[in-house]
């Protein structure tokens, strides 16, 4: 999810835009023909913003494949969210994001021209295709994304945004309790927007962990691969994150240094497991 950073429309952005990587600006005849017109059958989803649609478009000498968002009228997200987002993935560009190719503003017609992705993403493999992911796996793409969320101060991106909502406020510290929201979900398979639950799942996993029910919240498929010592270490980072005081959460450097050191006690602990069992079948 990406939030507002204060530009509201196109004129305010195309200053910023000069110096970023490029990002080009689709005219509305294009978006058309590259949709059919925004045709149902090319509708590949859908969410708070409004329908993907995948489509073909030129851009430059080549065709690409690309995925189309198209703002919803009725969306409680518009122009604000639109141009934070097309700000924010033009200075970025990275294997584990979703590239932007360009945008379109057209009256009320807002849509953004991304890469298509075949794979999906994490979040779509977490909650929707129900990819079966070990708990390693996990904790790769944990550290992995945590890596690359070390991005300056004024560059917010954000996976999740609970803790704008409550605050209205855009920080280093913010990216740090959205990152720990991606911790949660990595670990208890729930989204940050789950409706069963009734304060978010940050709440949920905290009052859960003080009650004395971590087990409960583990996503079933990996309770059984986590080492005592690596969930530990996972939870009380992921607490840290997400602490009501900004100014007590860690940095994104020391995150990824802690979720480091758990992988690497768990990839340990998976290779004692296997020389263990190794030993035990040539002994009998």
């Amino acid at each position: 999810m990406f939030v507002s950073t204060g530009y509201n429309n196109e004129s305010e952005l195309s200053t910023t835009l000069k110096w970023l990587e490029p990002c080009r600006r689709f005219e509305f005849h294009e978006i058309l023909s590259a949709t059919e017109n925004f045709d149902e059958s090319l509708v590949i989803g859908s969410g708070g913003f409004g329908k993907v649609y995948k489509g073909n478009i030129v851009n430059g000498l080549n065709t690409v494949v690309a995925a189309f968002k198209r703002l919803d009228p009725t969306s409680n997200q518009g122009p604000p969210e639109f141009w934070a987002e097309v700000e924010t993935l033009s200075r970025l560009r990275h294997s584990h994001l979703v590239s932007l190719i360009g945008y379109c503003s057209y009256g009320k017609e807002m849509i953004l021209v991304y890469e298509y992705m075949p794979n999906g993403t994490l979040h779509e493999h977490l909650h929707k295709l129900y990819t079966p992911l070990s708990w390693l796996q996990r904790l790769k793409i944990s550290h992995k994304c945590g890596s690359w969320v070390r991005l300056p101060p004024h560059w917010h991106f954000w996976i999740s945004g609970p803790y704008y909502v409550a605050t209205g406020k855009l920080s280093w510290e913010s990216d740090v309790y959205a990152f720990g929201v991606v911790l949660l979900e990595v670990l208890c398979r729930k989204s940050a927007t789950d409706g069963d639950l009734d304060w978010g799942i940050a709440t949920w996993a905290r009052d859960s962990i003080k009650e004395g029910r971590l087990k409960h919240i583990i996503d079933f498929d990996i309770s059984d691969q986590i080492s005592q010592k690596c969930l530990k270490r996972f939870v009380r980072i992921t607490e840290r994150c997400l602490d009501n005081y900004p100014k007590q959460r860690p940095t994104m450097s020391e995150v990824v240094s802690t979720l480091e050191s758990v992988l690497n006690l768990q990839e340990k602990e998976k290779t004692n497991n296997l020389f263990q069992t190794a030993a035990g079948k040539t002994m009998f």
